[in-house]
């Protein structure tokens, strides 16, 4: 696992989510549903729709409450000047420096994110930016295929 220290300018996610909370976390346990969902009654094909040319597909997610509620979404980066489909979420994520992993799409994905979360950047003198609220897969060829995973860092200083 190589890790890239990326600088990304703001962009917008859309697309639909499950909540879970701490104790029912876990990739293998809520991928499956969340993806089943996003691609529920067309849902995919309307998001598709709206999306910037050539974005390949997220997982995000971020806490929604004190108690470690959770918002996991999966969707697609939001053209400039489209409107959400009925119904979609829509996720701000701030520019912000990115610590990124990219991950075989043969890798286990729980392993992976809890071996990048924690290590993101910190040889390359970066930690975790808790102030970015978000973090996220990103599946350039679709689910499936290799991903990566994008975590906001900031310089440790010394």
């Amino acid at each position: 696992m190589g890790i890239e220290i990326v600088d990304r300018q703001a962009f917008q996610i859309c697309g639909y989510g499950i909540e879970c909370t701490l104790q029912t976390w876990g990739y293998n346990a809520v991928r499956n549903p969340l993806f089943d969902k996003y691609r529920q009654a067309d849902r995919a094909q309307a998001v598709e729709a709206v999306a910037a040319p050539g974005s390949g597909l997220y997982a995000a997610a971020w806490f929604i409450s004190r108690n470690g509620d959770i918002m996991y979404m999966a969707g697609r980066e939001l053209a400039p000047g489209q409107a959400a489909p009925e119904g979609a979420l829509v996720r701000d994520v701030a520019a912000d420096k990115w610590a990124v992993a990219s991950f075989p799409a043969d890798a286990d994905i729980e392993k992976a994110w809890n071996e990048h979360y924690y290590h993101a950047g910190t040889t390359l003198g970066y930690a975790p930016n808790y102030g970015q609220d978000v973090w996220f897969e990103y599946y350039p060829e679709g689910i499936g295929g290799p991903y990566e995973l994008w975590i906001a860092v900031a310089p440790v200083e010394e």
